[in-house]
């Protein structure tokens, strides 16, 4: 099954957001809905080439090592890394609802 793309390029805001597309990429289509609902409480997620990092998932040494930041971090594990506020991130999080609806219709069709 070939995988499709589930941010276009044309749903970014920004070219620096190229980390937020590549992360949802990732993401298996069989944990896609759950990775999304846990990114809606805040929980970040990990996979192989990137993560999503919200404050709360930081331990102390990272504090204390002062990576602390406000908003929501995507990484790249090849260094390509954006800061978004929650609003920005909103936007991406309706584009991502919009896949799973679709998914959804999809398979209620077949």
């Amino acid at each position: 099954m070939q995988r499709e793309f589930r941010l276009k390029d044309e749903d970014l805001l920004d070219l620096t957001h190229f980390p937020i597309k590549a992360a949802f990429d990732m993401v298996d289509h069989g944990i896609f809905s759950k990775v999304i609902n846990s990114v809606c409480e805040g929980v970040g997620f990990g996979e192989e080439y990137g993560a999503c990092t919200f404050p709360g998932d930081l331990d102390e040494y990272d504090i204390a090592n002062g990576d602390s930041f406000e908003g929501v971090e995507f990484v790249l594990y090849s260094g390509d890394e954006v800061i978004i506020d929650y609003q920005t991130l909103y936007h991406y999080l309706k584009k991502c609802a919009r896949v799973i609806q679709k998914s959804i219709q999809t398979q209620l069709r077949d």
